[in-house]
């Protein structure tokens, strides 16, 4: 028996096995047997790294990702009294003062946006200032890689997107484009309507629409040239494929005599007192 292991890691567990098998089985076991599981635990190595770095970069994403969006908000709100105070003004020297301040938050959202997924997140606006050196420098060398990357190109300069934080990023949903078909495309007309535009009369007297009519002269055509013999005339009164949708009286005196007929109680058994 190995020892037990205190993870419920399947991988960690697999390569355990695999330890004592290759440490119990040193003398018996054939070399080829040996070398497969030694490339075994390897490979099982590699992948509980892989997947330890995995956990670790999806754990730096999930914290970084609200503090990131609480200083997007915060930037976008300083861009917006900013511009604000540019459309304002005419001051040529405030002027150049507000757009050197837009230029440095157009940088601050481009450090937000691009900043290393792998790495923890820095802030910009902490609530205590940052008093560790190696981090404040850690900081300006970020700052400085991402603004030379989107100065050549490497980067998309995501400045261009700080107006979709206000309102303008709320989707409105747009309603789709019905189809409407009008009784001239979809071959039908209103009951309602205009009924002498949309009838005509056959020889017996019968009034039917212009399709139907149409349709009946075309077969009338055929019946005179010789083509093909005439259909014959349905009624609906006299035919006796157009049966009434009522129940039949049999059924209804079958279901009578099913709610009448009464099963046969069963017989309980009693058991007398002495």
């Amino acid at each position: 028996m190995g020892k037990r292991l205190n993870t419920t890691n399947p991988l960690k567990i697999r390569s355990e096995t695999y330890k004592d098998c290759l440490k119990s089985n040193c003398d018996s076991c054939p070399a080829t047997v040996r070398v497969v599981q030694e490339r075994m635990l390897d490979v099982l190595k590699e992948t509980i790294k892989d997947k330890a770095r995995e956990d670790k970069q999806k754990k730096i994403e999930k914290r970084s990702k609200k503090v990131k969006f609480f200083e997007k908000k915060k930037i976008f709100r300083k861009y917006k009294s900013f511009m604000k105070e540019l459309n304002e003004t005419e001051d040529s020297e405030t002027r150049n003062s507000l757009l050197k301040k837009l230029e440095e938050i157009k940088q601050q959202w481009n450090y937000v946006h691009h900043f290393p997924e792998n790495t923890k997140y820095i802030s910009l606006f902490p609530l205590t200032s940052h008093t560790n050196a190696e981090i404040v420098a850690k900081q300006e060398k970020i700052q400085k890689i991402i603004a030379k990357k989107v100065a050549g190109g490497e980067f998309e300069d995501a400045s261009s997107t700080i107006w979709k934080m206000g309102k303008a990023s709320r989707k409105v949903k747009k309603e789709k484009p019905k189809l409407v078909l009008s009784d001239e495309e979809s071959g039908r007309f209103d009951s309602k309507g205009d009924v002498e535009n949309n009838t005509e009369f056959f020889p017996d007297g019968r009034v039917f629409t212009k399709t139907v009519f149409n349709d009946f002269y075309c077969l009338s055509c055929l019946i005179e040239s010789g083509d093909q013999e005439p259909p014959p005339i349905l009624d609906p009164r006299e035919d006796d494929f157009f049966m009434d949708s009522s129940p039949s009286p049999v059924k209804e005196d079958v279901k009578k005599q099913k709610k009448t007929s009464k099963r046969p109680k069963r017989s309980q058994f009693k058991v007398e007192k002495k």
